[in-house]
């Protein structure tokens, strides 16, 4: 009767072991796809601030342009 119980017992055990492996696995997938996601919002961010340091370097471009041209026009 003990062998029985232990085999019932590793049985279990083993049903418990592959459940929780594909809990692993489904965890996996879900972080694999979170990665995916923040990695895109990552390129998007930079592309952004890309966006936003060249829209202020023209800004800066343009007020020393306007700068220079009233000092030419003040000095006429």
């Amino acid at each position: 009767m003990l062998p029985l119980i232990n085999l019932l017992k590793q049985g279990s055990v083993a049903v418990q072991l592959k459940n929780i492996q594909e809990k692993l696995d489904t965890l996996e997938k879900e972080l694999n796809e979170i990665s995916k996601i923040l990695n895109l919002l990552a390129l998007n961010y930079n592309k952004y601030l890309e966006i936003i340091l060249k829209n202020k370097s023209q800004t800066i471009l343009n007020e020393k342009n306007l700068e220079f041209i009233l000092n030419k026009y003040d000095k006429l």
